[in-house]
């Protein structure tokens, strides 16, 4: 009997399933290298960043972008373990098309292709790996990298204008109806004795960038509502931020007016930019419950009509 025991036992052991090795975290080695080599690959990027782009106030956003899409990546990464297929061709052809963005870009000193070819490149290797299953467990901190890419300065600068030009139009006409004397050359703000000049960083683009980078990350984490209705936050978010930046150079405008030119470069400057971004981000918030609320109400119509 003990024999026959000591026999089903190899038996069983010799049955039970090899598993692939991996890394304490649950890992595998394959994807271990794999966050390896993307981590060398783009090393040079992130360094180059970190000494220009990354410390202007247009881009000042991009490590905390990283930092946000490799948490949601980490998160998801027992899911992603569970996914199963592989999707060769058009992994290749991902990685490919992101391989030669990055080395144009790299070579001719063109940061928007080679930010830009992270995200090919991650959603090519993610296919090799898990296939379209493991895309959609990964969707979106791929999707999240779009917000590290680096624009040129002529795109900048044609979005720039438009919005300081916005903002200076509103704040004159405003305070102007108000019986300030206030007047404007250009983007070039006369309140009184004193001149203020709209620059770039009080466009706006910073805050509708920032806006959008956090509104999304809130969509995706509260994960509720259909795709018209989270559309319809992201369309609006634009929007929001500018209001909120033009509230900005009124009240800087006022300050300066009424307090001197010392009280608007003081620490009022960066505490209203501070203050309106979250106003526009309670927007946001506020804008999601309405729409929530609406969709509530519609259902409680709908029943009840039902009911009759």
């Amino acid at each position: 009997m003990t024999e026959m025991t000591e026999r089903m036992t190899t038996a069983e052991v010799s049955l039970a399933p090899v598993r692939a090795p991996s890394s304490p975290r649950g890992i595998s080695p394959e994807i271990a290298l794999i966050c390896i080599g993307l981590a060398l690959l783009f090393l040079p990027t992130y360094y180059e960043l970190a000494r220009g782009p990354w410390t202007d106030p247009h881009e000042a956003h991009g490590p905390f972008i990283l930092a946000i899409a490799a948490g949601v990546a980490f998160a998801r990464r027992k899911a992603f373990m569970e996914a199963s297929g592989s999707a060769p061709i058009a992994g290749t052809l991902a990685i490919v098309t992101g391989v030669l963005w990055y080395v144009i870009g790299r070579s001719q000193e063109f940061l928007v292709l080679e930010t830009a070819a992270q995200l090919p490149i991650l959603a090519g290797a993610i296919l090799c790996l898990k296939g379209w299953s493991g895309l959609r467990v990964m969707w979106f901190p791929v999707a999240f990298m779009i917000f590290t890419v680096v624009w040129p300065g002529w795109l900048i600068d044609r979005l720039t204008g438009p919005l300081k030009q916005g903002a200076t139009a509103f704040t004159v006409s405003t305070l102007y109806g108000l019986n300030y004397p206030i007047t404007s050359t250009g983007v070039t703000i006369m309140a009184g004795p004193y001149q203020l000049l709209v620059a770039d960083a009080c466009s706006g683009l910073n805050t509708i960038i920032s806006l959008l980078s956090v509104g999304v990350l809130y969509l995706y984490m509260v994960r509720r509502g259909g795709i018209v209705r989270n559309l319809t936050i992201v369309l609006a978010m634009p929007l929001i931020a500018f209001a909120a930046n033009v509230l900005r150079v009124l009240g800087l405008t006022l300050i300066t007016y009424h307090f001197g030119d010392a009280a608007g470069q003081s620490f009022l400057h960066d505490f209203t930019g501070l203050f309106l971004f979250g106003v526009a981000l309670m927007m946001v918030f506020l804008l999601d419950g309405a729409l929530e609320k609406s969709r509530q109400l519609a259902g409680w119509i709908g029943r009840n009509r039902s009911a009759q």
